[in-house]
């Protein structure tokens, strides 16, 4: 009996402040006599497993390769979604002090002069809305220990209230 999984979701598409980025990813088989060997997902990138191991495809059958599941060690799905890789070298923002207690500044904001920051808990409430940002300090000493999101135009940080 053949089980197939049609398509296998190749990449990852992230949301971050905004804009769409792509998260490449790669399987990597390792088995016990060859080492390890990795594979570039794409969208048409398949699993055709049987019952005694697994068929890497591209495409509706370009057979890539294939695996006897008593030789497999370990598979692993890597994404490469690290903050490097999403980072925006345009806009460089910096809450301090980090973790906050009472008043907290936002370093590097100076394109945001004039627009809407937001601070979010970790359940998505808006806690805090500054509306024509100056570029002052905001007061978070009312907010509950615990992290925070801060939304603005051009991207998103975290910090800890203590």
């Amino acid at each position: 009996m053949r089980l197939k999984f049609f398509p296998l979701i190749a990449s990852a598409l992230l949301l971050s402040g905004g804009s769409l980025v792509k998260a490449d990813s790669v399987i990597e088989v390792h088995t016990y006599n060859s080492g390890s060997e990795q594979y570039a997902l794409s969208k048409d990138f398949k699993i055709d497993f049987t019952s005694t191991g697994f068929d890497l495809l591209s495409g509706a059958s370009d057979v890539v390769a294939i695996y006897d599941l008593s030789n497999v060690q370990k598979i692993s799905f890597i994404a490469d979604t690290s903050v490097e890789s999403l980072k925006d070298s345009s806009v460089s923002l910096l809450v301090t002090p980090n973790p906050v207690v009472d008043l907290m500044t936002i370093r590097g904001g100076e394109e945001l002069v004039g627009t809407e920051i937001n601070i979010y808990s970790v359940e998505g409430q808006n806690v805090v809305r500054v509306s024509n940002w100056q570029g002052e300090s905001i007061d978070v000493s009312h907010l509950s220990s615990g992290i925070y999101i801060i939304n603005t135009q051009s991207k998103n940080l975290k910090f800890i209230k203590l």
